[in-house]
């Protein structure tokens, strides 16, 4: 079954087209597509931060400082040594 994309452009909120996998022993197949209903997002309450919450522990655990990022660019454009990351 193949779906015109005017189907897929009017489809209404929170509704999806899937297609799943059907397997064997032997192998996996697609299945047809099926329109399934989706959840709508959590309602966030007032003053409940979990944005900021979410974003600093992020970049506590994934950033370096900018001077650290600043020292190894210009030991790179340098030609500076290599140190392991």
């Amino acid at each position: 079954m193949v779906l015109p994309g005017g189907v897929l452009q009017d489809l209404t909120d929170y509704r999806a087209w899937v297609r799943t996998l059907i397997c064997d022993d032997h192998s996996c197949r697609p299945t047809e597509p099926e329109q399934v209903a989706t959840n709508p997002p959590f309602i966030r309450e007032p003053g409940t931060e979990w944005r900021s919450r979410v974003q600093r522990t992020s970049n506590e655990r994934y950033t370096k400082s900018r001077a650290e990022v600043e020292a190894k660019l210009m030991r790179f454009l340098m030609g500076g040594s290599r140190e392991k990351e």
